[in-house]
């Protein structure tokens, strides 16, 4: 049947070339006919056969089961274009179309690039298929929130006054923390939305306007998958001392980012040092020159200690083991 097939596309094309009214474009095979096709001299059906152009009405495609075995041998360009005005109607054809080739959906009649169904079907297959998709349609609040769930690539898409939609953005942010950048300001300042934007990535935190940036909720969100967050928040959120001890708990380089006072904290500074000893770097020069500071430090954190002087020697040690014998020796500055 795949052979008969064959020999019937054959025959249709030499009766077409046979034909001057239904050559490609100029008259001559096309080596890419993805953008359009004439079938007579205006290209579209309902105005050929007004026009009087009988010979092309006749040769339309008008048997739906011919159509689908066009799409599934993969002639779906022809199956369409050459589609009767009942078979431009059938909204199963126009599905089977698309999900064999995404661009199938320029082809479609108007009728079915403004379904939801149809076009989303396409846009699984490739966004750029939401190019050939009815404008109205892009401008629905509903169909913008699945697609971009589907994809946050489809932001391109997305009409510029949805931008202000607050649950477009939830919902693209959601899928993508960065473009908060994207959205209309009053959302950059919706503790809600920055929230979610952070959840997805701590980079979003760059975005915020205004309160959302010193939300201790939000900006524990960041710190708990970066401790480099805190260099995006104001000072004087690095001086809230439970929201730095939570952090540097996390992750000893936070002290890199507490203010002043925090970072002369004996116990946030023990804390750190705990975990590395490089982070004596960080500490207040309060500190650093405090005899027993250093003292209790080097007792309760050698283990760090350890690790600190093995890694800047290249030597590796495992957990647990103590100083050679004759290493006891230490200065501590």
């Amino acid at each position: 049947s795949f052979r008969c097939l064959c020999d019937a596309s054959a025959a249709m094309w030499l009766y077409r070339m046979s034909d001057p009214t239904l050559l490609l474009g100029d008259g001559a095979p096309s080596a890419d006919d993805s953008d359009s096709v004439v079938l007579g001299s205006s290209g579209d059906y309902e105005s050929d056969v007004s026009l009087g152009h009988r010979d092309v009405a006749e040769r339309l495609l008008t048997d739906r089961e011919d159509a689908f075995r066009m799409i599934a041998v993969g002639d779906w360009r022809r199956s369409l274009l050459e589609a009767s005005a009942a078979l431009r109607k059938d909204r199963e054809l126009a599905l089977a179309a698309v999900s064999k080739n995404w661009q199938a959906l320029q082809f479609v009649s108007e009728e079915f690039r403004a379904d939801p169904s149809v076009v989303m079907l396409a846009a699984e297959r490739d966004l750029r298929a939401l190019g050939y998709a009815d404008p109205d349609l892009l401008s629905q609040v509903d169909f913008m929130v699945q697609v971009v769930r589907y994809d946050w690539r489809a932001v391109d898409y997305v009409a510029e006054q949805l931008l202000s939609n607050r649950r477009l953005v939830l919902a693209l942010v959601s899928q993508r923390g960065e473009c908060l950048q994207m959205v209309a300001e009053h959302l950059r300042s919706d503790c809600e939305v920055v929230m979610a934007a952070v959840r997805c990535n701590w980079r979003a935190l760059a975005y915020a306007l205004g309160a959302p940036c010193s939300d201790p909720s939000i900006v524990d969100a960041a710190c708990a998958q970066n401790c480099q967050a805190l260099q995006l928040v104001p000072l004087a959120v690095r001086g809230d001392r439970g929201l730095m001890m939570t952090a540097i708990r996390r992750d000893w380089r936070a002290l890199k980012y507490a203010s002043n006072p925090l970072r002369a904290d004996r116990e946030l500074a023990i804390e750190a040092l705990e975990q590395d000893w490089a982070s004596f770097a960080w500490v207040s020069d309060e500190l650093r020159t405090d005899r027993s500071f250093t003292i209790e430090a080097t007792k309760r954190a050698w283990p760090a200690v350890l690790r600190h002087r093995a890694r800047v020697a290249g030597v590796q040690i495992e957990e647990g083991d103590r100083p050679p014998r004759g290493s006891a020796k230490r200065r501590t500055t």
